[in-house]
């Protein structure tokens, strides 16, 4: 199973419901967003993270509070995915949360960059090969590792650009 941010969607709600998801290949990833002014988000986490245990096409729940963002890392099993199992990471709107905004930041970056999403869907791939690929646990994150890669193809394009004009 692959987790990727790049070529992510974002859609919005009334109900506060927001959601970013990707499917790359073989790989699948969705962020859902869910508002939760009434109660403190760890408590709806772990609310929520109690009920997603009782699901028949849950494989696995962690929940991760002790994080500036906390979220339940969901793996599930959906037949759109071949039978694989897929990523979800679920955190609550609040005033940490920047999740629709970054979704934002990242289509941007790819529409200006060609070669942004090949490249990360290589060096993403390795990374959870070799178990690197979450933040919470030392690893990188997707973001990360598109804001990188962003750095690298924006200043080799100024450089190439600069030879040019010389």
């Amino acid at each position: 199973t692959t987790t990727t941010t790049t070529g992510i969607t974002s859609t919005s709600s009334t109900t506060g419901i927001n959601s970013s998801s990707t499917t790359t290949g073989g790989s699948s990833s969705s962020t859902t967003n869910i508002s939760s002014s009434s109660t403190s988000p760890v408590s709806a986490l772990l609310r929520l993270a109690d009920t997603l245990k009782r699901e028949k096409w849950v494989e696995s729940v962690n929940v991760i509070k002790n994080t500036k963002m906390p979220i339940i890392k969901v793996k599930a099993a959906t037949i759109a995915s071949g039978g694989d199992l897929i990523s979800i990471d679920i955190s609550f709107d609040g005033p940490n949360h920047n999740g629709l905004k970054t979704a934002n930041y990242v289509k941007y970056l790819m529409s200006k960059f060609e070669y942004l999403r090949p490249i990360t869907l290589v060096l993403k791939q390795l990374l959870v090969e070799k178990g690197l690929n979450d933040a919470y646990s030392g690893g990188l994150s997707s973001y990360g590792l598109v804001l990188m890669i962003s750095f690298i193809l924006h200043a080799r394009k100024r450089r190439h650009s600069i030879k040019t004009h010389h």
